[in-house]
């Protein structure tokens, strides 16, 4: 009677499948999501005696998607006791979630139990971003626009969906699209969120399982660069300048966007910094540098510098000039002068400040005869 009982029980060898997907993605949760209009692999094992056992090879395993009744198809495991389904999901599915099974039947010849294993799926849409910008160079305080559109794979706008700005991972801006799928951004370009050089800003719509889109992203090149500056001058004498002169100069500070009022700019002569004057509303300012005992006869350079700001690039304007002054002699000798002896003359030469002249040729005449 035991003997009966133990036959009786192995006629029907217990087998277990587990489905799973090759190509479904997996969102927030642990939800496993496919698209419309794209293929996905589903898969099922089959095993004798509980998930460690053996593999069950050449037996008919049916997919069905389960929410609609609908035989997906029908495929034979392999010699790992794996069927795989390619499911080619139709372009107007239903969206939202979805039950699919696999079925098997079982098998009295084998001895093999029938089993099923079930999934859940969301179907989704893809989405794409179509993205505009006005300008791509733009400068620290201007203004930054982008508009954009979200439509579904068959063009429909998609309204009051999210769509995030980011720059460098980090989300800058955000907003919802309107009953047409268009949204606009609009920021004051600054250095807390851009850089100097290019920027790759990403605008992105994020994978929504409440309404049942894809996540979509599109990329734009921003170049942030500083607006060039540059000095005009008029000076009012030559670069020739006389000690005890004013050497006056009008300068103006421009830029490609106009005069630059209200600059500080920074006055050097020969590389020590002298002092600092503002251009006044129309960028302008008048500098007089007085050449008083400060300078030596000769060149001289006069540099005007303006360090810039985040929107201003720095720049420097080097003026050079050489200053003269008329030459005093005075002349001193000791005793008389006698024909066929030495005679020293002391002979001074000293500029309009009384100061000494170095390095000065100097030729003597003697008038009486015309020699030198």
């Amino acid at each position: 009677m035991g003997k009966m009982t133990i036959l009786a029980m192995s006629l029907f060898l217990f087998t277990m499948s587990f489905l799973s997907s090759c190509i479904l993605e997996e969102a927030n949760g642990g939800i496993l999501v496919a698209y419309r209009g794209e293929q996905c692999s589903l898969m099922a094992q089959l095993l004798q005696n509980g998930t460690y056992g053996n593999p069950v090879i050449g037996e008919p395993i049916q997919f069905y998607e389960e929410t609609r009744n609908i035989l997906l198809g029908t495929c034979l495991t392999d010699s790992q006791g794996y069927a795989t389904l390619e499911w080619q999901i139709p372009a107007d599915h239903p969206l939202g979630p979805t039950l699919v099974n696999a079925t098997y039947r079982g098998n009295e010849t084998l001895f093999l139990a029938p089993t099923c294993q079930w999934l859940d799926i969301s179907i989704l849409m893809r989405t794409k971003l179509d993205v505009n910008t006005s300008e791509t160079v733009l400068a620290p305080n201007d203004l930054l626009s982008i508009s954009a559109e979200l439509h579904s794979q068959q063009g429909e706008p998609l309204a009051s969906e999210l769509l995030e700005l980011r720059h460098q991972n980090i989300t800058i801006a955000s907003t919802m699209t309107n009953t047409h799928g268009a949204a606009s951004f609009q920021l004051h370009v600054n250095t807390s969120w851009a850089v100097y050089g290019e920027n790759l800003l990403t605008l992105s719509h994020p994978q929504n399982l409440d309404s049942y889109t894809s996540q979509s992203e599109e990329s734009v090149t921003v170049i942030i660069e500083k607006i060039t500056s540059w000095f005009d001058y008029n000076l009012a004498h030559s670069d020739q300048v006389f000690l005890g002169d004013i050497l006056n100069l009008h300068i103006r500070l421009n830029s490609t966007e106009g005069c630059l009022s209200q600059m500080e700019v920074g006055i050097y002569l020969d590389g020590a910094f002298q002092t600092n004057i503002q251009t006044n509303a129309s960028g302008s300012l008048e500098l007089g540098v007085r050449i008083d005992e400060q300078f030596a006869i000769g060149y001289h350079d006069l540099v005007i510098r303006y360090t810039g700001s985040e929107r201003y690039a720095a720049c420097e304007e080097t003026i050079g000039f050489s200053t003269f002054s008329p030459v005093f002699t005075s002349l001193d000798y000791s005793g008389l002068p006698i024909i066929e002896s030495n005679f020293t003359l002391r002979i001074d030469a000293q500029d309009r400040f009384g100061r000494s002249i170095p390095n000065l040729v100097m030729q003597i005449y003697d008038q009486t005869t015309d020699l030198q």
